[in-house]
């Protein structure tokens, strides 16, 4: 069962305390954090991550992909209690006041420190809200630690929050996921998938080096595509990938375009359809044997999920 959180994301003129120099976000893409951040290590691939400023809900997402590393960081300290907790002054010498000891200095103490850095993936299913302050969440908090940063959300609460400001359908709280190759995570440098080169060469095996929209391409041109959510299963299903050309695989991984398994044909999003390139596959058969043709039920998922994002960008939500 996945989980909900609550992520601060500030620019530097909203930053409130200063012992922190801030971490990487970009807002849509993805979100940075690490190790000395309370709910570090709790938020995990299949989440979900609602986004919010100092003001207001700024959108909606589900977690894909958790990427982690180290790497050494600069802690700031106030000099007379060690504090991290100290703001800076706009228009007042010194420089900084404490908020716990009350003190006030220009320079911090300053340490090094090693960490691990979580970088969370979520662009694929970016949602922005509008009209939402941050004061909706409250009901949904399950802690009242209102300086926490990653903040868990009772799910229960968040359809009848999110569904209108983030103007998503009642799929956007459904999971589909499926079957059996052992698959889950190893900590590399980031976060690797296992059996992904194996799941890549069950596939090539099966179909050859053969994109199943645009036929035979260089190896290194294609993509073993998941039909399905990895995050959620963490297991390979031979019969629930295909390869795709990677700029494919990109918009199909984006919902831009689907394969109907009751015609076995290409679907292209409408809003595509000024791109030559792409939209003459509108139709387009597949160019993989019947006999090859992988679990339907898990394309029948993925177009539903497509026509739904499709309704939405031709009525402008």
């Amino acid at each position: 069962m996945y989980r909900a959180w609550s992520l601060l994301t500030v620019d530097e003129a909203e930053r409130q305390f200063s012992g922190n120099l801030g971490y990487g976000d970009v807002l849509g893409s993805s979100y940075v954090w690490d190790s000395t951040v309370p709910n570090h290590a709790a938020v995990e691939p299949g989440d979900l991550a609602v986004l919010r400023n100092g003001y207001f809900v700024l959108g909606v997402a589900w977690i894909d992909e958790i990427l982690t590393g180290t790497r050494s960081k600069v802690r700031r300290r106030c000099p007379s209690c060690r504090s991290t907790a100290f703001k800076t002054r706009k228009h007042a010498t010194p420089r900084y006041k404490c908020s716990p000891c009350k003190q006030t200095f220009d320079v911090a103490t300053e340490e090094q420190i090693e960490v691990t850095v979580y970088a969370a993936d979520y662009e694929r299913t970016w949602r922005t809200t509008t009209d939402m302050r941050t004061t909706a969440l409250t009901p949904a908090y399950l802690s009242q630690s209102q300086q926490h940063s990653i903040r868990e959300l009772n799910i229960a609460y968040l359809p009848s929050l999110l569904t209108d400001p983030a103007d998503v359908g009642p799929l956007w709280w459904t999971d589909a996921s499926s079957p059996s190759l052992p698959g889950g995570h190893r900590p590399v440098i980031g976060r690797a998938r296992i059996g992904q080169e194996k799941f890549r060469k069950m596939l090539q095996q099966r179909f050859g080096n053969t994109c199943a929209i645009t036929g035979p391409q260089p190896a290194a041109a294609i993509d073993a595509a998941h039909l399905y959510r990895y995050c959620d299963a963490g297991h390979h299903d031979p019969n629930g990938g295909l390869l795709l050309r990677r700029d494919l695989h990109s918009l199909f991984d984006r919902f831009l375009l689907a394969i109907d398994p009751t015609t076995w044909t290409v679907r292209v999003a409408p809003s595509l359809r000024a791109f030559p390139g792409v939209a003459r596959f509108e139709g387009a058969p597949l160019t993989i044997d019947a006999q090859t043709r992988p679990n339907p039920d898990y394309l029948s998922a993925h177009l539903t999920w497509a026509e739904d994002v499709w309704h939405r960008q031709e009525a402008g939500l």
